[in-house]
């Protein structure tokens, strides 16, 4: 009977694991919207944005995994001194320098703010140990997001964009545009001489006018005495 409950207890074990394992290999596995591609024939690159959705005018940037599969899929060091990255949108480039990402061996980014909406590409440039790379990623379907507007994800209110503030002070429909921070110190100094110069001349105004009062009082000081003077004189001189 002892045994029957051991061989029973093992295959109950057995079956669970089974099913663990099962639903394990059902469950749904979350994708992550990075572009992953072999180049030059021996590193898999994972490429996309730092951050997504990527939202127009928040904080992103571009992510990079490097692993080596001829070498059992070895994170690739030291890309950020060899390697470069172009991002590309509506016409216009600018080349990053990629940096490491902190405890995570082969993992390389360049930050930047998305200022536009739509499609976004990557294009990695350079070297690394010594081989010859220049790989374009484009933003798209199964490969990594547009950028897009964060209106929707906004709530109670959406907020404009300064993009769309922008547009609508060009239009007409918007407020007058803030003075420049040049403009309001230059007009901060400019009241400041103002009301310097007024001061100096009603100051200055003040001490001459002050200097001709005291004049005056010293002059008619000189005719008191001089009149007090004579009266004593005069009366000296008369006979007794």
């Amino acid at each position: 009977m002892t045994q029957v409950m051991q061989r029973f207890g093992r295959g109950a074990a057995v079956l669970m694991l089974g099913l663990l394992a099962l639903a394990a290999a059902l469950a749904p596995v979350p994708t992550s919207a990075h572009e992953r591609r072999v180049v030059a024939g021996k590193y898999a690159f994972v490429a996309g944005f730092l951050e997504e959705p990527a939202y127009v005018e928040e904080a992103n940037g571009v992510s990079l995994a490097v692993t080596n599969i001829q070498s059992n899929n070895r994170p690739v060091e030291g890309v950020e001194k060899t390697l470069k990255v172009e991002v590309t949108t509506a016409g216009q480039s600018k080349v990053f320098d990629l940096r490491t990402v902190f405890s995570r061996e082969g993992a390389y980014q360049a930050q930047f703010i998305p200022t536009k909406e739509g499609a976004y590409s990557f294009r990695f440039f350079g070297t690394i140990e010594g081989t010859e790379i220049n790989e374009k990623f484009e933003s798209g379907p199964g490969r990594f997001d547009e950028v897009i507007s964060k209106g929707p994800a906004q709530f109670p209110a959406p907020v404009p964009t300064n993009g769309e503030l922008a547009q609508q002070v060009r239009s007409g429909g918007g407020p007058a545009p803030a003075p420049a921070a040049g403009e309001r110190v230059q007009d901060a100094i400019d009241k400041a001489n103002s009301a310097r110069t007024t001061g100096l001349i009603t100051g200055g105004a003040g001490i001459l006018v002050g200097l001709a009062g005291l004049a005056v009082a010293l002059v008619a000081l000189r005719g008191r005495g001089a009149a007090s003077g004579g009266r004593r004189a005069g009366t000296g001189s008369e006979p007794v």
